[in-house]
């Protein structure tokens, strides 16, 4: 029996860490903050930046901060961008997309371990707490949570392990945003490289957890002015690095309960992990 499931598991959770808790941590938010016609359209040159759900402003503006830029300013820059990521997935009930991982591994000794195949797929992401990854190249997995009980199931090995998503069960502080607590300012300690924006204004910002974790740190390719995430990064205890980059997202889709259920087709070894009790 393999034994890959576990560890890509563990990635895969922790890279989901940062949608699952910022678009949980809303959800029992006013009416106005699940509607997101409600975002104000922020243009280029205006002095600020507001959103009209949270009511969040600031007159730091991310995009005239030059790379050599104090502390304070960088921390400023860095706030800034957390809030407008959680102020945009605030109103975000579910979305969909397509994915593609990428893995880099760390050096053992002197040799390389190099960088394993990309794996590409679909993954969707519903309050509170509910994911579907389907891993689609270069082999056939999934991995999927209705917020209670979580499912790992390798097509090839004809193998599904069943796991409960709770009491930090597995990776700690990560399950906690599976099951819907948390907000970015409050679970990490939040750094960017850089205030200037690239080629497709989009910034980085890292997410160092202030509690033990699983994983040394998250980073995320965001959009400068709206929030939208389009890419992801986890850098393990190991070193160890993954980056998943997103393209034709979709929001607020509302999919069927059914989509984050698991049933082990006929034939699948299912190895059960949730404790007796």
């Amino acid at each position: 029996m393999r034994r890959r499931g576990v560890p890509a598991l563990a990635t895969t959770l922790s890279l989901g860490i940062a949608f699952l808790s910022i678009a949980s941590a809303d959800e029992a938010g006013s009416p106005a903050s699940s509607d997101p016609a409600s975002r104000q359209r922020v243009e280029p040159g205006n002095e600020t930046l507001t959103d009209v759900r949270t009511n969040v402003r600031t007159d730091v503006r991310p995009e005239i901060l030059p790379d050599t830029a104090d502390g304070d300013l960088k921390n400023a820059c860095a706030e800034r961008l957390a809030i407008t990521i959680q102020a945009y997935y605030d109103a975000v009930d579910d979305f969909a997309a397509s994915f593609l991982q990428k893995t880099r591994s760390v050096t053992l000794g002197n040799a390389s371990l190099g960088s394993d195949a990309p794996s590409s797929g679909t993954v969707q992401f519903a309050k509170p707490g509910k994911m579907r990854w389907r891993y689609e190249t270069p082999s056939v997995s999934q991995v999927i949570s209705d917020g209670r009980i979580l499912w790992i199931y390798d097509a090839e090995a004809q193998e599904a392990q069943r796991l409960p998503v709770a009491d930090g069960y597995l990776t700690g502080a990560a399950l906690e945003f599976l099951i819907g607590d948390g907000k970015i300012l409050e679970e990490f300690d939040v750094e960017v490289t850089s205030c200037e924006p690239d080629a497709q204004d989009t910034l980085e910002l890292k997410l160092l957890p202030k509690q033990a974790a699983s994983f040394e740190s998250l980073g995320l390719r965001a959009k400068r002015q709206t929030g939208e995430i389009l890419g992801t990064s986890l850098i393990d205890l190991f070193g160890n690095e993954t980056r998943i980059s997103f393209s034709d997202t979709r929001i607020n889709l509302h999919p069927d309960a059914s989509t984050f259920v698991f049933e082990a087709p006929k034939g699948v070894s299912v190895i059960d992990l949730i404790p007796a009790p």
